[in-house]
């Protein structure tokens, strides 16, 4: 019987070793990866076609085609399909793009150049346009590898964030000032979208993405060329000179690819102590002593080096590199002005809005009369709300004049002359908002914070990036 029973233990021990053998075995050919992996692997090793499938999947590219068509429906690539084009025959293309996809077969376009002004600027920016169906497959990879992305979005950067944004980024201002941080250095990175290191991003950028199927597509947009710009005139072309370099400003990728890449950045100025808020090339950073504020300008010149960018040096002509105390000097910072506890919309953000208004109201612009008036009436929601609980009584009955005047002209170009004296009547009926009727601050009330309205008010919306006082340009097309 003893000996029956030596006999079975040794059989269960030689079973499970050889369980173990197998089993580790077995890892080393599946290359099994834990969910939760620190250092230079960040997304969970898969099968090298799963990822490839799941962006090429009909709902993936849906989502995605969502996304981009909220644009411009005219906004078009160098092959003159608009996305209104484009959305009259969605279904066929989303498999022709799937299959293409599919198939390995799949090549981007050339980028379309364009111009736009820069609002309360005779200065121009240069837009690389892509076409729709590429905006869509970018898109559709953006969605899949952000989330995997989002750890390098620290608690400093509040650019292309969901949940972040100008109004939080105002918030944590008022914050570190109301903790005794009242020196403050403020830059701006010197043509960041320009002189971004193009082989060094793609370096640092294919490291972090384990999914081997995608990297020949990113690497596609990576190096998608401009068009041809020889018949273009001289002044447009000089543009776009090095254009081959840098992060495509408007594209769909840009935002993603500007926070990560600045990512080492914002480490080294947190692992330093300082207080930074940055929105993509604009930062600024709260200090309780002055000479903390020039010790902050000096170590970002030398971490912005070490990635090939560049601010201004202090106390030089045209330099946007400052250093002030906020009591006295206030603070002028992504189109808002801080005075004490009080914000407002700076002038140049106004200048912005009025542009706006101007730019809707042409004739010329072939819209209908109706889509005309529901477009103003969009933008005066928009830019109303994301300022109500500000100091802005004054200005908004300035501005409602302003609407007023020249919605008045837009339709005598038309033919058609309001009768009647009351001007706010006319506007009511043409249902046009009044401003002033959205303000909620008063001289009694105390804003401590622009993230926190006064109570009973709604919660203050997203500025619109039109309002920012920043060359920072969104991923949208034209």
């Amino acid at each position: 019987m003893e000996a029956s029973l030596q006999h079975e233990a040794k059989a269960t021990a030689h079973s499970v070793r050889l369980v173990f053998v197998l089993l580790k075995q077995r890892r080393r050919e599946c290359r099994l990866y834990p969910w939760y992996l620190h250092g230079r692997h960040i997304l969970r090793e898969m099968n090298s076609t799963s990822a490839l499938r799941t962006i090429s999947d009909r709902e993936s590219l849906r989502r995605a085609w969502k996304e981009i068509s909220k644009r411009n429906p005219l906004s078009r690539g160098l092959d003159n399909v608009t996305i209104k084009a484009f959305k009259s025959r969605l279904e066929e293309n989303l498999s022709e793009i799937s299959a293409d996809l599919r198939a390995g077969t799949y090549i981007f376009n050339k980028l379309r150049a364009h111009a736009i002004k820069k609002p309360g600027s005779s200065k121009a920016r240069p837009l690389q346009i892509a076409s729709v169906r590429d905006r869509v497959v970018m898109k559709s990879i953006s969605l899949f590898i952000e989330p995997a992305f989002r750890q390098f979005d620290l608690d400093c950067s509040f650019a292309f964030i969901k949940g972040r944004g100008v109004t939080r980024a105002i918030q944590r201002i008022q914050d570190l000032v109301a903790s005794g941080n009242k020196f403050y250095f403020e830059a701006d990175i010197i043509n960041f979208f320009g002189a971004v290191d193009r082989q060094t991003l793609w370096s640092m950028f294919s490291a972090q993405v384990r999914h081997k199927s995608l990297l020949p597509l990113l690497r596609q947009c990576f190096n998608l060329e401009l068009e041809n710009l020889e018949s273009h005139k001289t002044e447009f072309q000089e543009l776009f000179f090095g254009a081959d370099s840098g992060i495509p400003q408007g594209g769909v990728l840009s935002p993603m690819l500007a926070n990560f890449y600045l990512h080492e950045f914002d480490r080294r100025m947190l692992a330093r102590g300082f207080n930074l808020v940055r929105y993509a090339d604009d930062f600024v950073v709260m200090c309780d002593t002055e000479e903390k504020a020039r010790q902050a300008h000096a170590f970002s010149r030398v971490a912005l080096q070490t990635l090939n960018l560049h601010i201004h040096a202090l106390d030089v002509a045209g330099s946007k590199s400052k250093i002030g105390y906020f009591p006295k000097d206030g603070l002028l910072f992504l189109g808002i002005r801080f005075e004490g506890q009080q914000v407002f919309p700076a002038s140049k953000a106004i200048n912005r809005f009025e542009s706006k208004v101007q730019e809707i109201l042409d004739a010329k612009s072939g819209d209908s009369l109706f889509k005309t008036l529901q477009r103003l009436t969009n933008l005066i929601n928009g830019w109303g709300k994301c300022y109500r609980t500000m100091r802005v009584v004054d200005i908004y009955q300035r501005q409602d004049e302003f609407i007023k005047g020249s919605v008045e002209r837009y339709l005598r170009t038309l033919g058609v002359r309001l009768v009647g004296r009351s001007k706010r009547r006319h506007m009511k009926l043409l249902g046009i908002p009044s401003l002033t009727a959205m303000a909620e601050y008063t001289k009694t009330s105390v804003l401590s914070s622009v993230g926190r309205p006064p109570a009973g008010s709604a919660a203050i919306a997203t500025i619109p990036s039109f309002a920012l006082e920043t060359d920072t340009p969104s991923s949208a097309v034209v």
